[in-house]
């Protein structure tokens, strides 16, 4: 008896046969498609900028993982379905070590390995109570459980993640204990175990059930919807260009160490923080403000956008947002723009931008003649996939988005918004290259790069260095330590001025893109220090400042005419009256359009608020439609 013969009997023998496996093969197909397959690339697809790397570097690798899941399900379906209890149970066995050697000899699954035991553990007894107790119908009744979770899978995914963020990475607490999470709870188990429950009275009321036709015929369509839906999503998609298709030229870091002599000027944005969240850091960490001598603390400041696009772009281009443009169309007019850094290169400055391709530029070609921080490598660099990384946050994403939202935050919350930096190696190191997003990752990379690196003075001509860093994005708690490992980059890089003798003739701006929520008021936190100011921080909540007037402060700083660009903050200090600020409340926020539309995302035009006086009053706000 050859090998063939010997496996076909020992499953056909064992109870498989015809329309049973053909059940178990399609099961085994639609499972693994759906979860490593077509729930990553379909938020791929809706979210490109967040993943960095382009569908000919995603896709061979997420039908290596289906390919390699559907092989392993198969046998593992084919084994549960034969008769024999303890061939099982040593397969669940098989199963948990798999996962602790995953654990513990790649370093994979902090936290999730300990979900997936359960998971195995729960499942296994589960399979056990079928086979003791329900003999020749557990195989059947097991099966039509397995189609049961995946049918709740899906149905959460196509109809109950309406309140689920649309963009992947944000730090959103799904797991409260809500009537709303608790009945999406119930939805997802009762459509779990509905085809159980339909055999069982048709057991019951011994009526002919086809199960096995049935998980045929419900696999097939599910696979079938869900390839119809990629596949419209993917024409429909227009997608940016990835870092492994441009792996050729980055931004430096390399300059960030080299200082003028004459003049600088330094702008730090930490992404996100508000007055408030200042107030609580420097309470919390009092050491804080040692770090800020010679600057001013004005808390009465705004942004004039919610959001980071357009809010960073406006402060570099001077362009506003027009009402409905696509995202490519707003950088192309925006970066398009004679701007103060254009006027800056003009006037004899070396300039360095260090921003967010996703949310800034879009792509390198927009700043390739604004930067002299973009460095080409010789012989380009290859990106490969970072197997560990990608699968951990693959298989977080895919699972956080088909189970409840009581289960989401198990798999979402260990993922930062920059995951996408982790999902690759080059084929050579090169630290001193910044990642494409700015996040935790990015800011760690900058960090070690300053410490690691002396700093020198030797530059006649004007320095402008604008570096946006990760800030305060996470939860409130979350924020305040975000702060406090921000103030290690700025603690390194003015120290690193003071000894070079160049840090109280500098210009220093440390400004927020935006303010923390939606909902007013919302200060934005902003920092000065002009060029030869001393003593301990001082906060200031009187004086109404805006982002509207950072352009003309960079050119007043840079000893350029700046009354084309309005006022600056330092027209403030000397007495200018300032105009009623102003708020463009843009909606769906940039971070939902571009997860709805990808690359065509837009955003509507809803109205604007006008503050005068303190901004952290609400009667100081008033909200003009517009109509």
């Amino acid at each position: 008896m050859n090998a063939f013969e010997r496996v076909r009997r020992f499953f056909f023998d064992g109870g498989i046969d015809g329309w049973k496996l053909f059940a178990v093969l399609t099961l085994s197909f639609s499972a693994p498609f759906m979860l490593l397959f077509y729930s990553p690339f379909d938020i791929f697809l809706h979210n490109p900028s967040s993943f960095i790397v382009s569908w000919r570097l995603l896709v061979p690798n997420l039908f290596l993982f289906f390919s390699i899941g559907f092989v392993l399900m198969a046998v593992t379906l084919l084994v549960l379905c034969h008769r024999n209890l303890k061939l099982g149970l040593s397969f669940f066995a098989l199963g948990i070590l798999f996962v602790l050697l995953i654990r513990f000899t790649f370093n994979m699954f902090a936290t999730l390995y300990l979900f997936l035991i359960a998971a195995i553990v729960l499942v296994a007894v589960l399979y056990f109570l079928l086979g003791k107790f329900l003999k020749e119908s557990a195989s059947e009744l097991f099966l039509l459980l397995v189609l049961g979770v995946l049918l709740s899978s899906y149905v959460q995914t196509l109809f109950l993640n309406g309140r689920m963020v649309v963009d992947v990475g944000s730090s959103v607490r799904y797991s409260e204990l809500t009537f709303a999470n608790i009945f999406n709870l119930l939805i997802w188990v009762f459509v779990a175990i509905l085809p159980a429950g339909l055999l069982l009275i048709s057991r019951l009321r011994k009526a002919q059930f086809k199960f096995d036709k049935v998980i045929v015929f419900s696999a097939v369509i599910m696979v079938g919807m869900q390839v119809v839906g990629l596949s419209a999503t993917a024409l429909q998609a227009d997608l940016p260009e990835g870092l492994d298709e441009q792996p050729n030229i980055f931004t430096s870091f390399e300059n960030a160490l080299h200082l003028s002599e004459n003049k600088n000027i330094v702008v730090f944005v930490p992404d996100r923080v508000d007055v408030r969240h200042m107030r609580d850091a420097f309470e919390e960490h009092p050491y804080l403000a040692d770090v800020l001598d010679g600057f001013t603390h004005f808390e009465n400041s705004v942004s004039e956008f919610f959001d980071t696009l357009p809010s960073m772009v406006t402060m570099l281009t001077q362009v506003k947002y027009s009402d409905g443009q696509t995202f490519e169309e707003y950088w192309d007019e925006a970066w398009a723009n004679h701007n103060i850094i254009d006027i800056l290169r003009e006037h004899g400055f070396t300039t360095n931008l260090y921003l967010d391709q996703t949310s800034t530029i879009g792509n390198l070609s927009h700043i390739e003649n604004r930067t002299d921080n973009i460095v080409e490598v010789y012989g380009g660099l290859e990106a490969y996939l970072n197997f560990q990384s990608f699968s951990s946050i693959i298989t977080r994403v895919s699972f956080g988005r088909v189970m409840p939202y009581l289960l989401k935050n198990m798999f979402l919350e260990p993922i930062d918004f920059d995951f996408g930096s982790h999902f690759f190696s080059f084929s050579r190191s090169v630290p001193e290259a910044q990642p494409f997003m700015v996040g935790p990752y990015h800011d760690m990379r900058l960090l070690e790069f300053l410490q690691n690196n002396e700093f020198t003075a030797d530059l006649e001509q004007g320095v402008f260095n604008f570096f946006h860093i990760n800030g305060a994005h996470g939860g409130y708690d979350v924020s305040i330590d975000g702060i406090v490992q921000n103030f290690e980059i700025l603690e390194r890089y003015f120290s690193a001025m003071r000894e070079l003798d160049v840090f109280d003739s500098s210009t220093i701006i440390i400004i927020s893109d935006h303010g923390f929520g939606r909902v007013t008021p919302v200060t934005t936190s902003l920092f000065i220090k002009p060029a030869y100011s001393t003593g301990p921080l001082v906060i200031d909540s009187v004086t109404e400042m805006s982002h509207a007037f950072f352009p003309g402060t960079v050119l007043q700083a840079a000893g350029i005419s700046h009354e084309s660009f309005g006022l600056s903050y330092f027209d403030i200090l000397d007495g200018a009256v300032a105009p009623p600020r102003t708020m463009y409340m843009l909606l769906p926020t940039w971070a939902e359009a571009w997860a709805a539309l990808g690359g065509l995302g837009y955003m509507n035009l809803t109205g604007i608020y006008e503050i005068t006086g303190y901004a952290g009053d609400y009667s100081n706000w008033t909200f003009l439609p517009n109509d």
